[in-house]
């Protein structure tokens, strides 16, 4: 995942603060404060094929919105009591031990019963909080789910409510198309209006956008190439984190009663079982070989060129500043780089400043990684892909791509320098705060970059 600042000149921006949650989980930052960054689009892929958003897609199709929740409840202020319940109530996901339980405490949210016992210790209900208006607003978009799940649910192919996400379930409701009598009524039939109702009813301020690399309402997946066996992976929670089950079959042996046809002729069954995330325990274990690509594809398994978002493309193009996000790689960040479009963009647009923030250690989907060398080739590459698909040559040049690394002093991922000082771009290290990257520190140095060249040299000679 990667994000703009536009407007990012002398002494008028104001950067948030920025945390990483965990140092075992490299995936996200939390952008506290957002109004006081203006015209901050979060770009987001559509590609997540895990946990509720791999139900939601199976049963009743369109984009994997996980991204996009997580995205916007991070976002998401807690500064009154109603935007607390909103948050929490997006956040919320269903029980994940019991699909019985799962479905009866699905069925209490949308007819607004419910009751949640946290740690049988304390109790409250999830719609506590929440105005009238706001709650019938959002209940009405639920319950136009669940007649769905009812409409697409076969006795083959029932819907998993385990470990189901409402912030999920609300937006799919929301981005739905919704029939009425002979003709059909958008309501909203679109994803951006979707993602634009979360964020009104949860007051986030309009400075603050998150954008959909790919505005669609069909399914979209990647792919990735191995240079070993099984060679290819698809599905984004494949080859991110897999379940157990998913990882000793390889993704490939998984079969389908598909008694009542409600599947796609030739779909592939990597995408399409019920069974790949339902599975708690996570597999951990690093790829047997190193990712050499990772593009889009069908539902079929067939590669497909997919264009950028047009608001993705205006984000860039009026853009100061980008910074590719920490994050995960292959399966975060280079989804919104391989579009059709946004290298292009990129390249052409008057960007003063393209910052990497690199992890502070290698994980799954890194596996074969030597050095920070790795993780921006694999960002040009990523980017030359999207401009072959565009028609036109690679440059040889990676500062058109990235011109400065920020990364943490003694990370466990090997920094060459003066490597990366021949190939023009500027390293800078950060000292950690226990091996994460400290808020105030990594703001001073974005500031120093964006206050200019004498502002960066004299941070840059300070060990923070």
């Amino acid at each position: 995942m990667c994000f703009c600042c536009r407007h990012f000149r002398g002494n008028s921006c104001q950067l948030a603060s920025l945390r990483i949650p965990s140092p075992r989980r490299l995936i996200h930052i939390d952008i506290h404060t957002p109004h006081k960054v203006p015209h901050l689009p979060h770009l987001s892929n559509v590609s997540d094929n895990g946990g509720s958003s791999s139900e939601i897609t199976r049963v009743i199709g369109g984009p994997g919105i996980g991204d996009i929740r997580s995205r916007l409840v991070r976002l998401m202020e807690d500064s009154t009591e109603e935007q607390t319940a909103i948050k929490r109530l997006m956040s919320h996901r269903l029980s994940v031990d019991n699909g019985i339980h799962a479905r009866s405490e699905w069925l209490e949210i949308v007819e607004g019963t419910h009751m949640y016992i946290p740690l049988l210790s304390s109790s409250f209900r999830l719609w506590n909080g929440i105005s009238s208006e706001k709650r019938e607003l959002l209940r009405s978009f639920l319950r136009y789910v669940q007649s769905d799940i009812s409409k697409l649910s076969r006795p083959s192919s029932r819907f998993d409510f385990r470990n189901g996400s409402i912030g999920n379930f609300f937006l799919t409701g929301a981005r739905l198309v919704v029939p009425f009598d002979t003709k059909l009524i958008q309501f909203f039939g679109s994803l951006e209006s979707s993602i634009y109702l979360l964020s009104s009813i949860a007051s986030l301020p309009e400075s603050v956008r998150v954008v959909p690399i790919i505005n669609t309402n069909h399914s979209t997946h990647i792919a990735a190439k191995l240079s070993c066996p099984p060679y290819i992976i698809v599905g984004q929670n494949q080859i991110s984190h897999p379940t157990e089950f998913t990882d000793k079959t390889h993704s490939r042996t998984i079969s389908l009663d598909d008694e009542d046809g409600t599947l796609p002729p030739g779909s592939l069954p990597t995408l399409k079982s019920p069974l790949r995330n339902m599975l708690v325990q996570k597999s951990n274990d690093f790829l047997n070989g190193r990712i050499e690509r990772v593009f889009y594809v069908n539902p079929y398994g067939t590669e497909v060129y997919p264009s950028a978002n047009p608001k993705v493309i205006q984000a860039l193009e009026s853009t100061d500043v980008l910074i590719y996000s920490i994050g995960s790689l292959f399966t975060s960040i280079i989804p919104c780089l391989i579009p059709k479009g946004v290298a292009k963009t990129i390249l052409q647009a008057k960007m003063r400043f393209k910052i990497f923030l690199l992890n502070n250690g290698n994980d799954r989907e890194t596996s074969g990684f030597t050095s920070a060398i790795d993780y921006v080739s694999a960002i040009v590459d990523a980017c030359n892909d999207s401009l072959r698909a565009s028609g036109m040559q690679a440059p040889e040049n990676w500062t058109q791509y990235v011109t400065h690394l920020v990364y943490l002093r003694g990370c466990a991922i090997e920094v060459d320098v003066f490597e990366f000082k021949k190939r023009g771009i500027e390293c800078i290290g950060i000292r950690p705060d226990d091996m994460v990257y400290d808020s105030k520190a990594l703001e001073r140095v974005l500031m120093g970059l964006c206050h200019g060249p004498r502002a960066l040299q004299r941070r840059a000679s300070v060990q923070i």
